[in-house]
């Protein structure tokens, strides 16, 4: 069962959606049991849980949750003997390490580049040594927290940026500890925790099972204008451009009347670039485009054309791959460069009208 709930104005810190799993509403918490998050590039976030039923044991899974689709969980049966202490992505999110509390180290490969298929090849075994923390290098940076709530802190003065509570009401963060109300029953703390790979979005696992998506501003907390808020969102959508980073959290910061300045602005940004930058880029800025237009009722009526175009430019570079030059020195242009100029002239649907105006002696198919 999700919670989604789309962003408040001008806050540093707020709940994005919570996960919870009905069909596990009858299993108990072991607090004595280490739960680990990672969060990786694609914006694919794998946990563990430390509750038990009669019928099956989650302390030993891995459970690897789309941001897009957080109703969607897939698990893997890990096989690691003692309870999972330590998840973390490679950079390119497709791999994923775990360890356990008895020094075997597994290593996790995405299958057909599946989120919900994966395998485990390689792995190694520090017998008898519990594994207490492991990292890809180049990995990213970490949170500390306490008290059942979260603080994010300054990296150079540790002064206190932003304070979010899980379960109870906001405090004043200069508030002495002795004087805040105790609750009933066992506290409700956060786990573990994993930043996403933009910082926009903290994910959090807390003792219950409990699974919490928080929106980190990107401004951190101050108020921005619209012009300066959009070149902000701009330069992050451009980062993940490149990168090949997934920008799924950036998309929780904008808001309905943002989207069609920020297509445009792309576009614009696009055009600037080299041919061959433009080829390389452009399959993911129409992914991108129609990420965006999906949050605004006035341009959703354009995600069909931009996936259509995808689905056309997919097409058209599997027809210009078969094609090959059959004698080494080819002319200046290549059969797919003149099958191009044809279909431009040609409009039949026809394959075979289409290929036999080709000349067959200078590729092979």
């Amino acid at each position: 069962m999700c919670d989604l709930r789309r962003p408040a104005a001008g806050g540093m810190m707020d709940l994005a959606y919570v996960c919870e799993w009905e069909k596990w509403s009858k299993s108990t918490h072991c607090p004595s049991v280490p739960l680990a998050c990672a969060w990786s590039c694609r914006n694919l976030i794998a946990f563990t849980m430390d509750l038990r039923s009669d019928d099956q044991d989650l302390t030993r899974m891995i459970h690897i949750l789309d941001t897009e689709h957080p109703w969607d969980l897939h698990s893997i049966p890990s096989e690691h003997h003692e309870a999972i202490t330590c998840l973390e992505w490679d950079q390119s999110g497709s791999r994923l390490l775990s360890a356990d509390a008895d020094g075997q180290i597994k290593c996790w490969s995405m299958a057909d580049h599946l989120a919900n298929s994966w395998e485990s090849s390689v792995g190694s075994l520090v017998e008898g040594d519990p594994i207490v923390a492991l990292s890809w290098l180049h990995n990213g940076v970490k949170l500390a927290f306490h008290d059942g709530s979260v603080h994010i802190v300054h990296r150079l003065s540790l002064q206190t940026m932003a304070v979010f509570y899980s379960s109870a009401a906001p405090r004043p963060v200069d508030e002495p500890a002795m004087k805040r109300p105790r609750t009933a029953g066992p506290a409700v703390h956060l786990k573990a925790m994993q930043l996403s790979w933009t910082s926009l979005a903290l994910v959090g696992i807390d003792s219950h099972g409990k699974l919490s998506v928080l929106r980190l501003s990107p401004s951190m907390g101050h108020p921005l204008e619209v012009g300066l808020a959009l070149r902000h969102l701009l330069f992050l959508l451009e980062y993940c451009m490149v990168t090949g980073y997934d920008w799924w959290d950036i998309l929780l910061h904008v808001q309905p009347s943002m989207v069609q300045s920020l297509v445009e602005k792309l576009h614009e940004e696009y055009t600037r670039q080299t041919a061959a930058l433009q080829q390389v880029l452009s399959t993911r800025i129409l992914a991108m485009k129609a990420s965006l237009c999906k949050l605004s009722p006035c341009t959703v009526t354009r995600v069909c054309d931009y996936h259509t175009k995808l689905f056309l430019i997919a097409i058209s570079s599997t027809l210009k791959s078969l094609l090959r030059p059959h004698f080494l020195n080819t002319p200046d242009k290549s059969p797919g460069d003149r099958l191009t100029e044809i279909c431009t002239k040609i409009t039949d649907v026809d394959i075979d009208k289409v290929m036999i105006n080709l000349k067959t002696e200078e590729f092979v198919l």
